[in-house]
């Protein structure tokens, strides 16, 4: 597995390790039990550190892992009768939500590849991290908040707009200022893609000039004979 891989690897269990963790710290603000945790300030940040698929890959395996009955959701509560509840489209909307968020922050960018950055390398790049992100975040909530107001409606016969149902929007704010938290710490630990592609090049020009000292030596030059042998006396 080469260093990049793995590195994605650890980043992702990691933030896995922390969304389970994040729901258990929770509050309850209403009376349909809607849960304010910390899983989704991790769900954002596996979108802001993790490629679209590494992010598909570590909100599923949280949702199975649920699922199947280990106590992951907020609170402790487990099984699938979570996820087929009233409030299951919270846990629903993270899996597009996330995916969404990666894609429009960039994260297919930011893999050391340098032929996913154009341009002439003396032009300099401009950073549009803060946009993108902020971007991202607002489809994860979009997208969070109406899948779970249109799958509690559906689950409770009740219309979108009811009061049951907007009621569910009560932690909105809570999860924008976890945005907001989630694009800081992304800015400050999350690798820019011009370091990573100014690293790229050193490689490469180590390399070529490796090779080149390599193709310049005489190809007919003989190795020195070892000394004590009947060629060196």
């Amino acid at each position: 597995m080469n260093p990049a891989r793995l590195s994605r690897f650890v980043t992702a269990s990691l933030l896995l390790a922390l969304i389970v963790v994040g729901a258990y710290i929770s509050a309850d603000i209403s009376q349909f039990s809607v849960p304010i945790t910390l899983s989704s300030l991790f769900v954002i940040l596996a979108a802001l550190f993790l490629p679209p698929v590494w992010t598909a890959g570590v909100i599923a395996l949280y949702l199975i892992l649920g699922a199947v009955g280990l106590p992951v959701f907020a609170g402790g509560a487990t099984g699938i009768e979570v996820l087929f509840g009233p409030i299951g489209g919270r846990f629903a909307g993270y899996l597009p939500g996330a995916v969404a968020a990666s894609l429009l922050s960039g994260q297919t960018l930011r893999r050391g590849d340098p032929k996913r950055y154009q341009g002439p390398p003396t032009e300099p790049r401009r950073d549009h991290g803060w946009k993108r992100d902020a971007l991202a975040g607002a489809a994860f909530i979009l997208i969070g908040w109406s899948t779970a107001v249109t799958w509690f409606a559906y689950f409770t016969g009740t219309a979108p707009w009811s009061t049951e149902a907007t009621e569910l929007i009560l932690p909105l704010g809570a999860d924008v200022a976890k945005v907001v938290g989630a694009i800081l710490v992304a800015r400050q630990f999350r690798p820019h893609p011009e370091v990573e592609h100014s690293r790229v090049d050193q490689d490469e020009e180590t390399d070529k000039g490796q090779n080149d000292d390599t193709l310049a030596s005489p190809t007919g030059a003989s190795t020195p004979a070892p000394s004590g042998s009947p060629e060196s006396a």
